[in-house]
């Protein structure tokens, strides 16, 4: 995990320091000027809103900064499920969170919700293109397209393209080889 810097901490506590003494040079304005209590609850309120935000993004800032740990949300046709669970065993191996039904969906859980937050919380839909597109894959492709996740193809034997993947670039994987897991990390790692 990333730690903050000694300059980064000492920003943060500047800006701390300067919300209280801020404060304490409204109140003698206050006194000097002969202005009310209203008034001066007014300015310090608005005083230690504009530090807090300022502060909330600047740690916001140092949040996402911290070492983040990819999340893909793994779309296949059934046919390729022996080929699905090996690809997301070895992306596990490799520290990224992997989305995969298997290990997802419990008895009774509605899929169509499941699938949407799973899409939704992912850095980068990894799709495998088999003989056929199911509807389910075509749907799962179109709600990471809507959302602006990064979706990386992978073809496997001669599985033809779909319209709406045809101006990405995809790996390519003859059947019944091993699908590169380290290609796919590489561009998944690529995504912001």
């Amino acid at each position: 995990m990333k730690r903050i810097s000694r300059s980064d901490a000492a920003s943060i506590l500047a800006v701390a320091a300067t919300v209280v003494a801020s404060g304490f040079g409204v109140i003698g304005l206050t006194r000097v000027l002969g202005l009310s209590v209203e008034l001066l609850a007014s300015i310090g309120s608005a005083l230690v809103a504009f530090a807090l935000g300022w502060m909330s993004t600047s740690l916001a800032k140092h949040v996402r900064s911290f070492s983040h740990t990819k999340r893909i949300f793994l779309s296949y046709r059934h046919e390729l499920s022996a080929e699905a669970h090996q690809l997301a065993k070895a992306l596990s191996d490799q520290g990224f969170l992997v989305w995969f039904d298997h290990d997802q969906l419990r008895p009774g859980d509605s899929i169509l919700e499941a699938v949407s937050r799973g899409i939704s919380s992912a850095d980068a839909l990894v799709v495998l293109l088999g003989e056929q597109v199911s509807s389910n894959v075509a749907f799962e492709v179109g709600l990471a397209t809507s959302k602006g996740i990064r979706i990386v193809p992978i073809r496997i034997g001669d599985a033809p393209i779909p319209p709406e993947l045809s101006a990405l670039k995809y790996l390519d994987v003859l059947r019944d080889h091993h699908i590169p897991a380290r290609e796919v990390a590489t561009a998944v790692r690529g995504s912001a």
